[in-house]
């Protein structure tokens, strides 16, 4: 068994924290995200398909799309709005062992891009 490509982002914003959750709840559910609010202040879910990995892979144009994931958003009051945390984790199944050299970029893609969609949902102008 593989163990999980995982990715932890911590960030501040001037919402409140109610606030930026409703938003990056919003824009993952806008971005075709599984969104599960299980708080005012916390959300969870998935994106990507295990299927769609094994058939497909992770090459071609959205290939990075097709990965699977979990999530977990969470924000805490701060000084002036709150603090986010947003933690993502590989979901793609139990496999006896994977090409880093293919899978790893497409992670860390992805998930640099929902790092910054959470982002720029949570900017004053987002």
């Amino acid at each position: 068994m593989v163990a999980p490509i995982t990715h932890s982002e911590v960030f501040e914003t001037t919402l409140e924290a109610a606030a930026a959750i409703d938003a990056i709840v919003s824009r993952f559910t806008s971005d075709g995200l599984s969104v599960e609010r299980d708080a005012p202040t916390h959300a969870q879910g998935k994106g990507g398909s295990r299927l769609s990995m094994r058939l497909w892979g992770v090459l071609g144009p959205s290939g990075g799309a097709r990965v699977p994931f979990t999530f977990r958003v969470q924000a805490s009051p701060d000084n002036d709005g709150a603090r986010v945390s947003l933690e993502l984790k590989s979901n793609e199944g139990w496999y006896l062992f994977r090409v880093e050299s293919l899978i790893e970029p497409a992670y860390q893609s992805r998930f640099e891009s929902l790092v910054a969609s959470a982002l720029e949902a949570t900017s004053s102008s987002g």
